[in-house]
């Protein structure tokens, strides 16, 4: 607790007095830890949210997910100290809390670096580099207040998936880079698929490629999918699909290890090949069961079609 909260009068505030819509000051990972909603159902708030004594609703200066949390559990008032204006130190040592904690992404800190340049221009406007040491954000977002709103302004789909898997700055700079159309596209994937930070980047770098070669936005808009459980499959099918764009003759090449396979399997080969022709080798697997007896494997591996292996191989 800062000093100057303890010069904060604390009152008991009726939810319903509260903008929750109003998000201005909320640099913290927009997900309620299982933790913190298990705690609050259980014990309330503990540390109490500071409000701006707005009218006709108070506008949340720290503590958005525990009032979103409390409000779960059908509480219907809550402590909560009062301000009149959003005094630079209280939001900083927020953010700093919320960094120890773990829940201040690298949007929240950009987010809280635009928020300290309106409120505490003078104090905030010395080199980025000093005002903000602990924050490890790269020198060229600090210095292109631009590239940091053009970050702040992306959808906020892909705002909240940055931040709460935290990717890092690169990739978010790269990001930025893709044409609106990609992005919204891309908001629209993230909303429909549970998607892998790895695949994430990938997909990224795809996208990438595809705005250099030329408009591919209508081609992008096509691709379609039903949504099922299977996480993988629907992670497998977006990127199988992005690139077919990219490797136009990918689907050549696709349609040829199918039919190797296809023609090895026939012949009692398990097959294993690398998704996306990635890697440099594949695996084969012979069985043998109680009945056929180990003799069984030397028909079997002598029947293999190892000009059929070394195409496959070849299209690796």
């Amino acid at each position: 607790m800062t000093s100057g909260m303890h010069e904060l009068p604390r009152v008991m505030v009726k939810l319903l007095k509260i903008d929750f819509d109003d998000t201005k000051y909320k640099i913290s990972k927009n997900i309620i830890p299982e933790f913190l909603a298990r705690s609050i159902s259980a014990h309330g708030i503990l540390q109490e949210p500071i409000l701006l004594n707005n009218e006709p609703n108070h506008t949340i200066l720290t503590g958005h997910n525990r009032l979103k949390a409390l409000i779960e559990t059908g509480a219907t008032e809550t402590l909560c100290f009062m301000t009149s204006n959003p005094a630079p130190d209280i939001i900083k040592m927020s953010a700093l809390l919320k960094m120890h904690h773990g829940t201040l992404g690298p949007i929240g800190k950009l987010k809280y670096l635009s928020i300290m340049s309106e409120i505490a221009p003078d104090e905030f406007n010395k080199p980025a580099q000093e005002a903000y040491p602990d924050f490890n954000i790269p020198a060229m977002i600090l210095r292109d207040s631009s590239l940091l709103q053009t970050i702040l302004n992306l959808p906020d789909a892909i705002k909240d998936y940055v931040d709460i898997r935290d990717i890092g700055y690169k990739t978010i700079c790269e990001l930025v880079a893709l044409p609106d159309g990609f992005l919204q596209i891309l908001s629209e994937w993230i909303n429909k698929i549970h998607m892998r930070v790895n695949v994430f980047r990938e997909t990224i770098d795809i996208l990438h490629d595809l705005s250099r070669r030329g408009d591919f936005t209508d081609d992008i808009m096509k691709i379609d999918f039903d949504v099922s459980e299977d996480v993988r499959g629907n992670e497998f099918h977006l990127l199988n699909s992005i690139r077919k764009l990219r490797y136009p003759q990918y689907e050549a090449r696709m349609e040829i290890a199918r039919s190797l396979i296809a023609h090895l399997t026939g012949s009692g080969v398990r097959v294993e090949f690398p998704p996306f022709f990635e890697g440099d080798s594949i695996g084969l697997t012979f069985t043998a069961n109680k009945k056929e007896g180990a003799d069984s494997l030397a028909v079997k591996t002598k029947g293999c079609d190892l000009t059929a292996v070394q195409k496959l191989l070849d299209l690796l």
